[in-house]
């Protein structure tokens, strides 16, 4: 009557109220069905005009929720399943898994002809994150969001091994190592950590805990314990614990207790322990440990030593322990124990010696490709023949070893447990080789390392001098905009490749942004059409003088596609000029434009930037809730200026403006360790390093 119309929705499931979701639109509808166990409706929306775009997210949707079901054995709650793609301005999370209805950024969610391998691994991974919620956190939800972990370390989990299965060609699994855990180990390293299970009452609080620590390291425990119980026998666990607990609350004892029933019958554990032993040894205490493997000269005894690993000498001894899983790689096991445990280290001791018969030239590796959560340091003479073993044939170890072997070594040296002479030669293997796993773990150590020495710039020259020998063969074989893609991950070493060489100056590269620069303003409409075009950008823009910022901002108010429009604002962070940054940011705040975003833009991408970013807030403390919109969105922030800053005078910078901003006591404090946390590595370490990047110069 009068125009209107009555809508009658299905009763929903037992469920959370933070997982309801209503969509009102005019939006286009893709539809599908899924029919694994039963007919499930599957659809995919957007706007109208991004219609086209809606068919990977479709497909991929109507595989995942299958292999969902046929992975765990058990039906989806409802009969539909529905996915939204939300223009970007909209929607400030990245995706959410409300039950029935999951929305995404469009970024996030949207698919054209011509989107490469990465975007669609960025997609798949996305949409299976979201699925698994919906048995992990929607089917059975946390009793508090103490337990966070419980949703979202399933879900990062499983994002990286349901997406595989669907996406095999994408390879998407191998990537967890570089990916989720070292970027887990890294966040853990610092002595402000929080425990996976954490308690907290506020909303602030529980804001905080959607962390490194609730997603990538909860997923790589979880992934360690698939490996240490075996694949079969940790899903037999996880099916009884979904049996078991659908449809109700759930804490961590319940999943301990599901497992722990699986293990024992299928005889996974070692005699003196049980599941809640193990897991709470991992879940209730922060950090995580660095085992240390010594070979006793003459005997075939090896003494393992475990301690937590902190990113910095620490004052005081730590009596941390875990119970931990050995694993073990040798040319004459045949791989047996690489992903099942040769023997467990029990918590409470520092050191075990095991019998290990190595033959003369096997390969000796413990934690091969990072199957468990934790950092591995040898004696000297097995790091020795490893570095010989990497200069005279590289690739007897697979990519993500290699990558293992760079990240750890270079973080133990920094952490003065290992020489950064050792760290530097495990590293200089990448001379002549290309492959990208081993480049992705190099290159966020790479980037750690050229932060870090931007208070000295005679290092940092040193540095990129290096860096130029060692990525030339990177550059030749992956720098030019022309190179075909014929392997899935051509296209992220492509953009390593790029960022490397043209920030550590090579003119070839340089010489290539500057003419993408020039193309780029030449077009009627300035349009940035992928992540490799936006890096070349911002390198120019980065040392152009006489940018046209004005064109730069029109192109952002009227850019419609969510990629493009994110490539803008990630580009107009890297103008280079503290004039132009500033006009920048009087240009968001004048539009109401996402500043906050911006921001994060700039701390992320330009050192000189952080000023800019200071004077900002303080001449706007007045209308600080429009420009944040949320305290969460203030802290994201202040994290991400807390990863940057180096120096005393940034350092006190940060503290006096965490003062006049609305941020709790013990946030502020943590953030002012973590920054002390840096300073304290220059201290240690900077001599070292300059040390070494020397004698590479002679």
């Amino acid at each position: 009557p009068e125009g209107k119309k009555l809508v009658t929705f299905q009763r929903t499931p037992r469920m959370q109220t933070y997982l309801l979701a209503f969509l009102v639109s005019d939006y286009t509808v893709k539809r599908d069905f899924a029919n694994y166990m039963k007919k499930i409706t599957v659809q995919s929306m957007s706007r109208p005009t991004h219609a086209s775009q809606l068919s990977f997210s479709l497909d991929a949707s109507v595989k995942l929720i299958d292999e969902l079901q046929m992975y765990f054995d058990h039906p989806y709650e409802m009969s539909k399943i529905d996915s939204v793609g939300i223009p970007n301005n909209d929607f400030a999370a990245g995706a959410m898994e409300n039950w029935g209805l999951v929305t995404y950024r469009e970024s996030y969610f949207l698919i054209t002809e011509s989107s490469n391998d990465n975007s669609r691994r960025s997609v798949s991974t996305i949409i299976a994150h979201e699925f698994a919620h919906q048995f992990f956190g929607n089917l059975m939800a946390p009793k508090w969001w103490s337990y966070l972990w419980l949703n979202e370390g399933f879900a990062t989990l499983y994002e990286y091994y349901l997406a595989d299965r669907t996406h095999p060609h994408l390879l998407i699994k191998q990537r967890f190592s570089s990916g989720a855990l070292q970027t887990a180990l890294s966040a853990d390293a610092s002595a402000t950590i929080r425990s996976m299970t954490h308690y907290v009452e506020t909303v602030p609080e529980t804001n905080r805990l959607f962390d490194r620590i609730a997603y990538e390291k909860s997923g790589s425990v979880l992934r360690m314990m698939h490996y240490a119980l075996g694949e079969a026998t940790f899903v037999k666990g996880l099916k009884h614990y979904i049996k078991q607990h659908q449809n109700s609350v759930v804490v961590p004892q319940n999943l301990f207790d599901s497992l722990q029933k699986a293990a024992a019958e299928d005889g996974m554990l070692p005699a003196n322990a049980s599941m809640t032993m193990i897991m709470e040894s991992w879940s209730n205490q922060p950090g995580a440990p660095v085992v240390t493997i010594t070979r006793q000269t003459g005997t075939d005894d090896v003494l393992f030593e475990q301690k937590r690993f902190f990113s910095t000498t620490q004052s005081t001894e730590n009596n941390q322990t875990w119970w931990i899983p050995i694993f073990m790689y040798t040319n004459s096991s045949g791989g047996w124990y690489e992903k099942s445990p040769l023997f467990w280290i029990p918590q409470g001791s520092k050191q075990v010696t095991h019998k290990i018969s190595i033959q003369q030239d096997d390969v000796f590796l413990i934690n091969p490709a990072q199957t468990g959560y934790y950092r591995v340091n040898y004696d000297q003479q097995t790091w020795n023949n490893i570095i010989d073993r990497l200069r005279s044939n590289p690739t007897s170890f697979d990519a993500v070893i290699r990558g293992q072997l760079i990240d750890d070594s270079m973080n133990l040296a920094n952490a003065g447990l290992l020489s950064h002479d050792t760290a530097f030669q495990i590293l200089d293997h990448l001379r002549n080789n290309t492959d990208f796993f081993a480049w992705k773990s190099a290159y966020r150590n790479i980037l750690e390392l050229e932060k870090m020495l931007t208070v000295d710039p005679e290092a940092l020259d040193l540095f990129r001098k290096y860096l130029l020998e060692l990525i030339d063969t990177l550059y030749a074989d992956y720098g030019t905009e022309k190179r075909k893609h014929h392997h899935t991950n051509d296209y992220d070493a492509q953009l390593i490749a790029v960022d490397l060489a043209c920030r550590i100056g090579q003119q070839a590269c340089l010489e290539q942004a500057m003419s993408k620069l020039n193309v780029l303003q030449q077009r009627t409409t300035l349009t940035i059409r992928s992540e490799a075009e936006q890096k070349l950008f911002c390198h120019a823009l980065r040392t152009a003088k006489g940018v046209d910022v004005d064109k730069l901002t029109e192109a952002f108010e009227v850019e419609d596609d969510a990629r493009s429009r994110r490539y803008l604002m990630d580009s107009l962070a890297c103008v280079g000029s503290r004039e132009e940054q500033e006009r920048v940011m009087a240009f968001l705040v004048e539009q109401n434009q996402k500043v906050d975003q911006f921001l994060e833009a700039v701390a992320e991408q330009s050192g000189s930037g952080i000023v800019s970013i200071f004077d900002l807030l303080s001449r706007e403390q007045a209308h600080l809730d429009d420009i944040f919109g949320s305290k969460r969105s203030m802290e994201k922030l202040l994290n991400k200026l807390a990863d940057r800053i180096v120096d005393q005078l940034n350092a006190e910078r940060l503290r006096q403006m965490m003062m006049i901003l609305p941020v709790s006591s013990s946030f502020a404090a943590n953030i002012n360790s973590r920054v002390e946390e840096q300073i304290r590595w220059q201290e240690h370490n900077l001599p070292l390093v300059r040390r070494i990047l020397q004698q590479y110069a002679l």
